[in-house]
């Protein structure tokens, strides 16, 4: 169906990115030497210089631009979703998760095959199309099946924050840690941070806890905490949007820490650890001092 669900799946899965050359000026000294000689190295099925080289997805060159592409694209998604009520469609449902798991893994690879071309541009643009797979993904099971909505339910169990697994003693040291080196906010209140890890329900947090830094770094401190079994495997990822917020530069905004923040961890282990990385080691490092 040519529709915007389908026009916006399409662009998703669409992720053969392709190689530009940047033009040589006119008014460049022997400009026409120095095409030949490019030329003569394409023909032979060389390399240009990487500061002549650079790529396009999706009709962009920048993460940015292929950002602002894609929300826009999701945004008129979203709404022919709720308009044309396919929250009942089960199996409409089924098949979007099955294109989008699909494409992520394709996405993945892409990533992976990236890495040779040493592009800085090219993989922030492809790990943008795998956070907004996660955050697509998060946007259609939340939907509700209409006919589901009618029946009586069990009741819900209340939403909680997560329960801190070490010693009390080290949760303040965390906080402590994450404060004096800027990856949580300065005005970060020890009551808000420890409530945060206090299993309590998350009617009571008074203040989620506000990160300074990157959704990808805030992946690899929130991974660890899971992996080192410093909180429980679950509820984890999911109740994330009620404790914390981020910076986010792209709008210039705090914003709440969705789950589909996740999807980096998936870029963290196919490129390693994130610019930052060693603050958040030092912070877990603290346990064995």
């Amino acid at each position: 169906m040519n529709s915007d669900i389908q026009k916006f799946m399409d662009i998703l899965a669409d992720n053969d990115y392709t190689v530009k050359y940047k033009d040589i000026p006119q008014e460049v000294d022997n400009r026409d030497e120095i095409v030949a000689k490019l030329q003569t190295i394409l023909d032979d099925d060389g390399l240009l210089p990487d500061s002549l080289r650079f790529f396009e997805l999706n009709g962009k060159t920048t993460s940015s631009e292929l950002k602002s592409h894609l929300h826009k694209a999701f945004q008129k998604y979203r709404n022919e979703f709720l308009a044309g009520n396919y929250s009942g469609n089960d199996s409409f449902k089924h098949e979007l998760i099955k294109q989008l798991d699909d494409t992520l893994r394709e996405v993945e690879k892409a990533m992976s095959e990236s890495k040779q071309l040493k592009d800085e541009t090219l993989l922030e643009m492809l790990e943008a199309k795998a956070v907004i797979c996660e955050e697509v993904k998060t946007f259609v099971l939340n939907q509700q099946n209409t006919v589901e909505q009618k029946l009586p339910k069990k009741k819900q169990q209340e939403k909680r924050s997560f329960k801190w697994l070490k010693d009390e003693e080290l949760i303040i040291n965390f906080y402590n840690h994450l404060k004096s080196n800027d990856l949580i906010s300065k005005n970060t209140d020890v009551k808000d941070f420890r409530a945060v890890f206090s299993n309590i329900p998350i009617s009571e947090i008074k203040k989620p806890v506000q990160w300074e830094k990157g959704a990808k770094l805030f992946a690899y401190f929130f991974y660890n905490l899971i992996n080192r079994k410093f909180i429980p495997q679950k509820p984890s990822w999911v109740n994330l949007q009620y404790c914390f917020t981020y910076n986010r530069n792209d709008i210039g905004q705090y914003v709440a820490v969705d789950k589909g923040v996740r999807a980096h961890v998936t870029v963290i282990n196919n490129e390693g650890a994130p610019k930052g990385a060693e603050l958040i080691d030092a912070l877990f490092n603290i346990e064995g001092k």
